[in-house]
């Protein structure tokens, strides 16, 4: 079972670190362009975001790689890829043909793929958490009961606070677009 948690979180840290590079390699800009497609940020706020995120990515990815201060890297990778998913999520729901920004160059088009993807890494994330570390993690047996105990509540709050994003996310664009449908009817002028 230790194996299945370390190949989570090497897995999670491969795709982190990845995707940080590739955007690094493709441009804070392209990136801050991709971002500035979901419509979610203020214009002057997305190249502080794509910093942030290229940043936060390729951090993440190399502490989980090496084990460094575990479940705090799989915890933070587990909401990152949260908030992604609810990014994506609104895209879709919005109907936006914007490029997706997760792998540089490489990157798709936001589609249910998408969102498909950015949900199984999650699970890998979350499942991460109980993985062991290496470098600044506990070793005794009781460090290491308690982080366990820590990463299933983390992950019980994680798991409350997506469906309570997720739920909210979609009144709220469920509103838009009942306000963007009544306000087209009645700007739209009638056929005689």
């Amino acid at each position: 079972m230790v194996y299945v948690l370390i190949a989570a979180r090497i897995i999670t840290s491969a795709v982190l670190f990845g995707a940080g590079v590739s955007k690094l390699v493709t441009g804070v800009d392209k990136f801050s362009i991709d971002i500035a497609g979901y419509r979610l940020l203020p214009e002057a706020t997305t190249v502080f975001a794509a910093v942030s995120i290229i940043g936060a990515e390729i951090l993440i990815g190399v502490a989980q790689l090496i084990g460094f201060a575990q479940p705090i890297p799989s915890l933070v990778a587990s909401t990152l890829l949260l908030i992604f998913s609810l990014a994506v999520a609104s895209v879709l729901l919005r109907g936006l043909d914007v490029s997706c920004g997760c792998f540089g160059e490489r990157s798709k088009k936001v589609s249910s793929i998408s969102l498909a993807r950015n949900l199984v890494l999650m699970c890998v994330a979350i499942t991460a958490i109980w993985a062991p570390g290496f470098i600044g993690s506990s070793t005794t047996e009781l460090q290491q009961g308690r982080l366990r105990q820590n990463g299933i509540g983390a992950a019980v709050a994680i798991a409350v606070a997506l469906l309570l994003i997720v739920a909210r996310t979609i009144v709220g664009l469920y509103r838009i677009t009942a306000e963007s449908v009544h306000r087209n009817r009645i700007t739209e002028p009638e056929a005689n």
